[in-house]
């Protein structure tokens, strides 16, 4: 019973001290800058249970131990950092190709899904979108190659193969849609729209 309360205890007290987590970042940046490195690593870690993500808080973190002579440790926060960033810059682009998209801006929208695929996150969405944003634009060998690259990278994307058929039967290569669609059906045997198609051009 000791055991418990003392843990009830401490994690009370762990939790008193994360209310206010600007405050405590900002006292942790304060440490930081006054050169005491284990008082903000300690705040700077605190934060870091809390929320994973938080970017900032992270790179803090590196920075404390960089000045703290603590490199392997500084490395290891600067390429979470990084990465963080990376996504979030790859999801920023997708999103923005999305809006491009709905306003027919295409080029715009273009430039937006290949830096998202560009980025190596979130690519096999990006790769898809991008397809539509080449068939929009006439260009359907590079929107059908578009495709194919988003079932690269996500072989279980039935809509990808679904599109791929569709665009290949549009542009007269029946049997490249034909293999598109029994690819697709290999997904997903009941996936009505491909089923349709097949009934139409024949298998």
């Amino acid at each position: 019973m000791k055991v418990k309360i003392g843990f009830f205890l401490s994690f009370f007290v762990f939790m008193a001290g994360c209310s206010n987590p600007e405050g405590m970042y900002n006292r942790a940046i304060e440490n930081l800058n006054d050169g005491k490195y284990d008082l903000a690593i300690k705040d700077l870690n605190a934060l870091l249970r809390i929320n994973p993500a938080d970017a900032a808080s992270r790179f803090a973190l590196g920075l404390a131990y960089q000045s703290k002579g603590m490199s392997n440790q500084a490395v290891h926060e600067y390429e979470l950092t990084a990465q963080s960033a990376l996504t979030s810059l790859s999801k920023a682009y997708f999103n923005l190709g999305i809006l491009h998209y709905s306003k027919k801006e295409l080029d715009l929208a273009e430039r937006a899904y290949l830096s998202a695929v560009q980025l190596g996150f979130n690519d096999g969405p990006a790769l898809y979108n991008l397809g539509f944003v080449y068939k929009d634009k006439g260009l359907n060998d590079k929107a059908l190659a578009s495709f194919n690259d988003a079932i690269r990278v996500d072989p279980k994307n039935v809509s990808a193969y679904y599109n791929a058929g569709l665009l290949a039967e549009g542009m007269g290569k029946l049997a490249v849609a034909r293999e598109k669609y029994a690819l697709g059906l290999k997904q997903d045997p009941k996936f009505a729209p491909i089923l349709e198609r097949l009934a139409k051009i024949g298998k």
